[in-house]
């Protein structure tokens, strides 16, 4: 955890930071979110809004995976790539840019929810 801030007595938005590491190279990935708490009847809560972020930004992170081995793998196949750090490092951009977009996405569509 980062930080956090309160909201009246009963929320709470903790900032958050994950780091994962592909399986390619051991590529570090990450993700800092904010996930929002409310009290109810005495006990700490995950927003239900937040529950779905969270399974959609596990689902991308995992496409993201995916596609970065793919990418690898075609890099080296077909030899665009000097070194498999270098594919690696190319598919790795690559998927960040999915993964922001994705997160665009994303967004446009939580705030037309709103």
């Amino acid at each position: 955890m980062i930080g956090g801030i309160s909201e009246g007595e009963d929320q709470y938005h903790a900032v958050t930071r994950t780091v994962m590491r592909s399986k390619l190279g051991g590529t570090p990935v990450t993700v800092v979110s904010v996930t929002s708490l409310r009290r109810i009847d005495g006990h700490w809560r995950l927003q239900l809004g937040d529950i779905r972020a969270m399974v959609e930004g596990l689902r991308r992170t995992r496409a993201a995976e995916v596609q970065l081995e793919d990418i690898w793998q075609q890099r080296l196949k077909a030899g665009q790539a000097e070194s498999p750090e270098a594919a690696t490092l190319e598919a790795a951009q690559q998927a960040v840019d999915l993964l922001r977009e994705a997160e665009v996405k994303t967004e446009a569509e939580r705030e037309a929810g709103d």
